[in-house]
């Protein structure tokens, strides 16, 4: 190991808490604080530079981060509203996959650019609007907890379209492959549902009985690269393994209390910092300002693909006037997913560098701009109507 590569770490890693905090305290997600520290250090300043060890400790990062997207997906608290939201959320995907499918391929005149930008712009950030809506004390009003129910949807539908990508740039899409991946996705749930937790649940009871005071965490995260290991290897996309191990344990007793808190120190304090901030590093500033259209055109297609489908269907279950638009402008930030998919098709050389910059600025402001937005349609009044 090069010793300089220490120093990196611990640039990156100061810069982008420190950033982060400071995006916290604008009443801004740290994700934007911790991307633009990646921009400042990398192609701003150039005192963080890319490298292979910088590169798998951001890997790491993806794959606890989606971990703890699947920790935090519970189909009980989905039940409510899982058929309504699951229709909203597919239709509001299939949306965002038409625009950024045909961005791609009219305005890039690219079939694979129009598959990549398509499945990009799928995802919906759960924890963004969960977390404004918890700061205004909105988040237990029945339209919150659809929202919720809509964005965990949208985030199965966009680990899906993960793997999909994932075996299209590897060349091994068929529609066999396509059927298995979506059979044994849906296997696993619904073992999950079943049997599955019961029996994750009694092996964490087993180890939590043992002496060592960091078993509850050490075992998750074995079965966590485990699983990753193992998904990549029979043909499903190694994060798809990841958020799958997070359902697995979502439904234990030791969850919410123990493994989501320990994973969260190691991840957010370290691991996941890392991966935002090293996902800016290898942006292209200056052919970036020559693709400002190209940021345009795909902020308007991320911002009115979600707005417009997710207010159709929303109206047509009976949410009207402010409801409809917290619905509406809920499903409007990307965060997470959109960073790392793009990430996974840069990697793989599906993307330039800079369409991928253009993915990551987009990102940036439909975060920036979902704050705002739930300000407005917030201080409006109207509900649920049946």
């Amino acid at each position: 190991m090069e010793i300089g590569v220490l120093l990196d770490i611990a640039i990156l890693l100061f810069v982008a808490k420190m950033f982060g905090e400071i995006a916290e305290r604008l009443k801004v997600d740290s994700l934007v604080g911790e991307v633009l520290a990646g921009i400042v250090l990398g192609p701003v300043l150039f005192i963080v530079k890319p490298s292979a060890l910088l590169g798998d400790i951001s890997q790491i990062g993806i794959i606890l981060l989606v971990f703890l997207i699947g920790l935090s997906t519970r189909f009980d608290s989905m039940k409510g509203h899982i058929y309504k939201g699951s229709i909203l959320a597919i239709i509001a995907c299939a949306a965002s996959l038409v625009g950024g499918f045909a961005i791609g391929l009219f305005a890039l005149g690219s079939f694979d650019t129009g598959v990549f930008l398509g499945i990009a712009l799928m995802g919906t950030s759960t924890a963004i609007p969960v977390k404004i809506l918890l700061d205004r004390g909105e988040f237990h009003t029945k339209v919150s907890q659809f929202l919720v129910t809509a964005s965990m949807a949208d985030d199965i539908i966009t680990i899906l379209g993960l793997s999909f990508l994932a075996s299209y740039f590897a060349g091994t899409t068929s529609v066999w492959s396509s059927f298995q991946l979506l059979f044994v996705i849906l296997g696993f749930i619904l073992v999950v549902v079943t049997v599955g937790a019961k029996f994750v649940d009694r092996i964490l009871s087993f180890v939590q009985r043992l002496k060592d005071e960091q078993i509850l965490l050490s075992i998750p995260l074995a079965i966590v690269f485990a699983v990753t290991f193992f998904a990549e290897n029979i043909g499903i996309a190694a994060l798809v393994g990841a958020f799958l191990a997070g359902m697995l344990m979502s439904r234990s007793a030791f969850a919410d209390t123990v493994i989501a808190p320990k994973v969260r120190t190691i991840g957010y304090g370290f691991f996941v910092p890392i991966f935002f901030a090293y996902s800016a590093i290898v942006i292209d500033i200056g052919l970036l300002a020559e693709y400002w259209w190209l940021i345009g055109i795909l902020t308007a297609a991320a911002i009115l693909t979600k707005v417009i489908s997710s207010s159709i269907v929303a109206e047509w279950i009976g949410f009207r006037n402010r409801d409809r638009n917290v619905i509406a402008v809920g499903m409007i930030p990307r965060g997470e997913c959109g960073i790392v998919i793009s990430q996974i098709a840069l990697t793989m050389g599906a993307i330039t560098n800079q369409i991928y910059g253009s993915m990551i600025v987009l990102i940036l402001i439909t975060v920036i701009i979902t704050p705002i937005l739930f300000s407005i349609v917030l201080s409006d009044h109207g509900g649920y109507k049946r």
